[in-house]
């Protein structure tokens, strides 16, 4: 059985042969997080107008897009940045990236915990973070109630994710093959909006939404290897468990598109008045 610890781990994990992880190999090859992470930094630096910020990361995974985000802020030093991670295998990556940051002057606490857990805390914060975290889309509700309820009055949460874009209807349709569920769909950023927007008639909340386009180049001919470590990024699965027809299926998938996905990263900022 697959534990969430495992899960979300997937992707970031190195196998013998292959030098760098699914989400590594993922990063060569698009502009995703680069584009992705102008757009964050602008509405953080907005938001910065307090002196000293509370931040909380939910799902930092190896803190390669927070700190990225980070270095082209205008955050102050005095700062306090709770970086959360329910993957041992991650906070240990994340522990060794810090150690060989810029963030030393910072006042940066790593949390293994799950949200449910660290709700229970009742630390309330400035500004909530979660990109792309590995939220159960049946539990969505809940877990936006959990975030806005650790946000202070005045404070403002930022959810990234997917919008339904090229690369979300690969991962639709082939997941769904895999789990033989046709009623499958990943979780994008309109289904937190509308659940936002159901809070908003008994929260006062005030909410703004922003995109990021940018495009994934997957190397089929060039790079076999490559284009199969992205695919397991994609699909959460290793290749050799893809039964060879539904292989063939994403290889002619694939070509016709020529290798190039259209991606859109969806941000809903809401302030919690």
């Amino acid at each position: 059985m697959k534990t969430l610890s495992n899960i979300v781990g997937f992707e970031y994990n190195k196998r013998k042969d292959i030098s760098l992880s699914p989400f590594e190999t993922f990063l060569k090859y698009t502009d995703e997080k680069e584009k992705s992470s102008i757009v964050l930094k602008n509405i953080l630096n907005e938001l910065f107008s307090h002196k000293k910020t509370t931040i909380l990361d939910i799902g930092s995974g190896d803190g390669t897009y927070i700190m990225s985000t980070l270095k082209k802020t205008e955050i102050s030093e005095e700062s306090q940045i709770v970086l959360l991670e329910p993957s041992k295998n991650l906070i240990k990556k994340l522990k060794n990236k810090l150690r060989h940051s810029s963030f030393r002057n910072l006042k940066i606490k790593m949390v293994n915990m799950t949200l449910d857990h660290f709700a229970r805390e009742k630390i309330l914060f400035r500004i909530i973070i979660a990109s792309h975290s590995p939220i159960n889309k049946e539990r969505l509700p809940q877990t936006l109630l959990k975030m806005l309820n650790l946000l202070r009055n005045g404070g403002h949460l930022i959810i990234v994710l997917r919008k339904k874009d090229e690369t979300y209807r690969f991962r639709t349709k082939f997941k769904s093959h895999l789990l033989n569920d046709r009623n499958y769909k990943s979780l994008v950023i309109d289904d937190a909006l509308k659940i936002l927007r159901e809070l908003k008639k008994y929260k006062p909340l005030k909410i703004r939404v922003f995109k990021s386009d940018s495009k994934l180049y997957l190397p089929m001919d060039k790079n076999r290897k490559d284009t199969i470590s992205i695919i397991e990024f994609f699909l959460n699965e290793k290749w050799g468990n893809i039964p060879k027809t539904i292989q063939k299926e994403i290889d002619i998938y694939i070509k016709r598109k020529k290798g190039i996905f259209r991606q859109t990263d969806g941000f809903v900022l809401v302030t919690k008045n």
